[in-house]
């Protein structure tokens, strides 16, 4: 039997919700793992009503919590006991409403999961939850679907609590920036989102703002389930500066300038973008879908996609940058000439993972400062390299890259010249045939005259150079060691070692390396636009690879984990025959 390694499914569509296990309030969708809060059910996948239970939370108990005529409770309880949440009584007589408990801890204010940026109370809307509405009325009180209030600029305006929800009614379209003045706190963020079915629409067309959510200064909110769409004129659809521990869920942003853009001048830190869809950003300066700026750290971009952008469809100044289980494609495809890859590392300690990048201008995966880890990726149908190290920085540090599989790309893995930077590079699976099904330039080039460890990869192929090295001045250690250099090209001298083409039994004794091999690894299938590299149960380089390549250690464990072989040893490539 035969199994992907590492690829994680991705579990929740990009557009859709993607938390679990939540009590959701009125308006949200709702399946198993999404139940509805108390007197509420799930009707046709969205919670409602029940119009079976009482509305006003009332009844005899000795609480005596005040609600609207909706069933919302507004918070005024006057338990002794419970957190100032329920509706209800703490003698259990209302609606089904009361979320409490005794000792004053209410489970029904628990902030969720994610560090505690999860807005999922369990007691449906918490008690200072607002509505927007186009139809409402900005002197009402807000806090009801019936007393909504109408603009935004009433919301910005309002010196909203830390906890709040607002909460923006679902096909409603305000031409309006979204820039509160007030900010949540560590476990009581406010939530801004929507009620009913669909999605409110911040729409840039005759706005006066300079991007559609303006989170300047912000700190402890979450955007959530808005589409975002029309900021033309140099404006973005969501700006940052000095803005901290806020996310980012559910959004779908659309034709503007910029997507996420982080200001430079006042560095953003601990946010969160995930389950998001950025789409056709172009016309304006740096006409990316997201950047992230130097000085950063903490940001996490996860589950999303970033497609049809002018320029790089990622941009990461920051510091330790976690990007996994997105879909980057179309990207630096219009009319940009420069900073046009799938994903540009400008900043150190990148973790690249499980993302697909395909269809870009210049490199997939683009990196010039020290310590990105790349894994796991599907790299293909990029016009430069699957994955390009290009040296800004000159500080230390170590460039990994395992378990990826590259193909339809030019050159699959290019490192350049360095000063300080090393290279461990290894289980990578390369195919070197175009979809077109011309050749691919080469396998692999490498530059560096540093330290680089070239271990466990798989290239096949019909590149006439599967391996070209150059190692002009004082080497450091290079290692070649159990790889597959395969290509069906009639050249006879299919590797360069310093700038002279030779044989690989030429090359492995001018490198000094002799544990590769150039045999047919007899991957599954060499259809050029979609290979598939998982090997044949008759492969002669079963167990072949090494345990302890410069990436990490491999342990036994037949599971297929990005950490684990299965056999006596590992297979080179990405893929593992997951039968001994």
């Amino acid at each position: 039997m035969k199994r992907l390694l590492w690829f994680a499914s991705l579990t929740c569509a990009l557009v859709a919700a993607c938390t679990v296990n939540l009590i959701e309030p009125e308006g949200r969708a709702c399946d198993a793992n999404h139940p509805c809060g108390p007197g509420l059910t799930c009707q046709g996948n969205v919670c409602v009503f029940d119009e079976g239970l009482s509305g006003d939370g009332g009844g005899t108990g000795d609480d005596g919590g005040a609600v609207d005529d909706g069933g919302f409770d507004a918070g005024v309880d006057g338990g002794e006991d419970d957190a100032g949440v329920d509706a209800g009584t703490d003698a259990g007589t209302d609606a089904g409403m009361d979320a409490g408990t005794d000792a004053g801890t209410d489970a029904g204010t628990d902030a969720g999961t994610d560090g505690g940026m999860d807005a999922g109370f369990d007691g449906g809307y918490p008690p200072n939850t607002f509505f927007v509405d186009p139809a409402g009325d900005d002197s009402s009180d807000g806090r009801s679907p019936t007393t909504a209030w109408r603009t935004v600029a009433k919301v910005n305006s309002a010196a909203l609590p830390a906890g709040s929800w607002v909460l923006f009614k679902a096909g409603g379209v305000w031409n309006e920036s979204l820039a509160p003045i007030r900010n949540g706190s560590d476990g009581a963020p406010i939530l801004f989102g929507s009620y009913g079915t669909g999605r409110p629409v911040l729409d840039g067309t005759g706005s006066s703002g300079n991007s559609a959510i303006n989170a300047n200064g912000k700190s402890w909110m979450i955007y959530r389930d808005f589409e975002l769409r029309n900021w033309h004129g140099g404006f973005q659809l969501i700006y940052m500066a000095n803005t901290h521990h806020v996310r980012f869920e559910n959004l779908y942003m659309h034709d503007a300038d910029k997507g996420f853009h982080a200001s430079p001048s006042a560095p953003s830190t601990d946010i969160t973008i995930t389950d998001c869809v950025v789409q056709n950003i172009s016309s304006g300066s740096y006409t990316h879908g997201a950047s992230t700026p130097a000085g950063g750290t903490g940001w996490v971009v996860e589950n999303s996609e970033f497609s049809n952008i002018e320029q790089s469809c990622f941009i990461d100044a920051a510091t330790g940058t976690v990007l996994r289980n997105n879909s980057f494609f179309n990207c630096g495809k219009l009319t940009s000439t420069t900073d046009r890859h799938g994903i540009f590392l400008r900043g150190p300690g990148a973790v690249v993972e499980n993302n697909e990048i395909y269809d870009v201008a210049g490199s997939c995966v683009y990196i010039t400062f020290e310590g990105a880890t790349v894994e796991s990726n599907r790299l293909h149908d990029c016009s430069i390299a699957g994955i390009e190290w290009s040296e800004t920085s000159t500080s230390a540090g170590v460039m990994r890259a395992r378990r990826n599989l590259i193909w339809d790309v030019p050159t699959g893995i290019t490192i350049g010249t360095a000063t300080a930077q090393t290279f461990a590079i290894s289980n990578n699976s390369l195919h070197t045939v175009r979809a077109s099904g011309a050749a691919a330039a080469m396998g692999m080039l490498i530059k560096a005259n540093t330290e680089v460890a070239l271990e466990n990869n798989l290239v096949t192929g019909s590149a006439a150079t599967i391996l070209s090295v150059n190692r002009p001045g004082p080497l450091g250690a290079f290692i070649d060691r159990t790889n597959v250099w395969h290509t069906t090209a009639s050249s006879t001298a299919p590797f360069v070692w310093n700038g002279t083409p030779m044989s690989l039994a030429q090359y492995q004794s001018a490198s000094g390396q002799t544990t590769s091999t150039g045999v047919d690894p007899m991957i599954t299938s060499t259809t050029p636009s979609a290979p598939d590299f998982t090997l044949e149960s008759t492969t002669s380089v079963r167990d072949y690879g090494v345990t302890n390549p410069a990436t990490g250690m491999l342990t036994p464990g037949c599971d297929g984990a990005v950490d684990h072989y299965c056999g006596a040893a590992p297979e080179p490539g990405a893929l593992e025959l997951l039968t001994p």
